[in-house]
C-alpha cells in the first residue's frame, strides 16, 4: 500500500473533518510524514517485514506454486460427535 492510500485509511477522520480547500494539502503533508516514518516498501524489505516483492503479472503463478508445495494433510481433523 502506498503512502497516499495508507493516509486515506489511517487518517480518514482527520481528512473528512478538514475543510475541502485544505484537504489535498493535509493529505500531501500526512503522506510525506508517513513516508518518513514508515519508509515504504524498500524499508519494509530491508527490515524483513516483507519477504519478497512479487510482480503483479506473476502473482497467480506464485500463489498456485505455493499451494502446490504445501503439505497435503494437516492432521486428523474430524467432526466432533454431537
Amino acid at each position: 500500500m502506498g503512502a497516499e492510500s495508507a493516509v486515506g485509511v489511517l487518517h480518514r477522520k482527520a481528512l473528512a473533518a478538514a475543510p475541502e480547500e485544505e484537504r489535498q494539502e493535509l493529505r500531501a503533508r500526512l503522506a510525506e510524514e508517513h513516508r518518513r516514518t514508515a519508509g515504504g516498501l524498500r524499508r519494509a524489505v530491508a527490515l524483513g517485514v516483507v519477504d519478497e516483492v512479487i510482480a503483479p503479472e506473476t502473482t497467480r503463478f506464485r500463489l498456485a506454486d505455493a499451494l502446490a508445495r504445501a503439505p497435503r494433510a494437516r492432521g486428523g481433523h474430524t467432526n466432533i460427535p454431537l
